[in-house]
């Protein structure tokens, strides 16, 4: 019989040894279907053998996709079966466990640190002598582990926020819906740690930009003040290449818009700007698109009429201020509204298809393709949480 490996870091697979330990058996209840009792109530837990494999009727399962201690128990309870009904020995081969390596650099050069306690368990922690840092071993973490919403819940409430409904509505619709009680507090704290998280991986993409940008700024409400959005766009792909949200419309906040949407452009610059005749438009672009060869050309005060116009990009402003008008302005301070404007990019690059790009996404235009899925929020949220980790 092939040896059965007991892993020792994997607390799930310990605890499922533990159920029948206590003498737990799960019950068959028809074929390929077992009932498993829980270790802390009175609950017991379905576990099916599907096609494509095992399931179980737990929220480690359901929300987390492990595969959860009440599997692990059925699974040896069914290799313990075989054994008893045959004439080999069942032998359960622990990992060795003094030769942890470091989760980060990889060294053998490590030591046990204590535990640390998380909604999971208590796990033992370790510290690396070689590169000084603390670790423990977990599950892969795909940014929503240790939850207690349904990632589709935390992916639909991100969704409908910048489609424009406001985070009441949002938590009132949750309720009714998906049978979840949910705080617009906590609607408004997913958005910061989401867009917060994406905005590193956003920065890490390279979309392929045409020949034309255009800038703009629009003016918004934030709590009791006013303040100026600027964008900067590819005409050809409409991908938003930055963001800026200031109290003023200097030079200092044109040049930022310019150089973060050059950053994201990985160096390349446009043969034209499009701006409009803000003088603060200039000194910028002479700062930040300017070089001897001239490859790169200021195109301002422009207007609808004109053969090079902004329209792109006031097209833009206009679906933003739906967005507003149904918020009432923004709330907090300019940094908030930053968070928010953000995370509007993010879905506008990545999320929401273009009726102009043939029902692409600009993302998806500029050559940037993630294969994120029906779920677009959930696939881009786990695709940055690979490269947070």
């Amino acid at each position: 019989m092939e040896t059965l490996t007991l892993n020792f870091h994997d607390p799930r697979m310990v605890r499922g040894c533990e159920i029948l330990a206590k003498g737990s058996m799960p019950e068959a209840n028809a074929e390929a279907v077992y009932m498993v009792p829980s270790q802390t109530s009175d609950k017991v837990y379905t576990v099916i053998r599907q096609s494509w494999g095992w399931t179980c009727s737990c929220p480690d399962h359901i929300y987390r996709h492990a595969v959860c201690k009440h599997i692990h128990s059925v699974l040896f309870y069914l290799r313990l079966k075989e054994a008893i009904y045959s004439t080999d020995t069942m032998v359960l081969t622990p990992e060795i466990v003094h030769a942890v390596y470091c989760k980060f650099c990889q060294s053998p050069s490590t030591v046990r640190n204590g535990f640390r306690n998380t909604k999971g368990g208590r796990k033992p922690r370790y510290f690396c002598k070689v590169c000084k840092r603390e670790f423990t071993f977990e599950d892969e973490y795909n940014g929503f582990n240790r939850m207690k919403h349904d990632p589709n819940t935390v992916t639909t409430a991100l969704d409908m926020y910048f489609k424009g409904a406001s985070l009441r509505s949002i938590a009132d619709h949750v309720a009714q819906f998906q049978g979840e009680d949910l705080s617009y507090s906590t609607i408004y704290r997913w958005i910061g740690k989401y867009t917060a998280l994406i905005n590193e991986y956003a920065k890490t993409l390279e979309p392929q930009t045409g020949e034309r940008w255009h800038a703009d700024e629009m003016e918004v409400k934030t709590g009791k003040e006013w303040a100026w959005v600027w964008n900067l766009m590819d005409s050809e792909t409409k991908f938003l290449l930055s963001t800026v949200v200031s109290r003023r419309r200097s030079t200092i906040e044109a040049k930022e818009l310019f150089a973060r949407g050059k950053d994201q452009a990985k160096g390349k610059k446009p043969r034209e700007v499009v701006t409009d005749g803000l003088f603060s438009y200039r000194h910028a672009f002479l700062k930040v698109f300017w070089d001897h060869h001239r490859s790169t050309k200021h195109v301002k005060g422009v207007g609808f009429q004109n053969r090079v116009h902004n329209n792109p990009i006031e097209r833009l402003h206009g679906t933003m201020r739906g967005r507003m008008k149904v918020m009432r302005g923004m709330k907090g301070d300019e940094k908030s509204a930053q968070v928010m404007m953000d995370g509007f990019r993010h879905y506008y690059n990545f999320v929401r298809p273009h009726q102009s790009l043939n029902g692409k996404t600009p993302a998806e235009a500029s050559g940037i393709k993630l294969e994120l899925g029906g779920n677009k929020w959930k696939g881009l949220i786990e695709r940055a949480t690979k490269l947070s980790s």
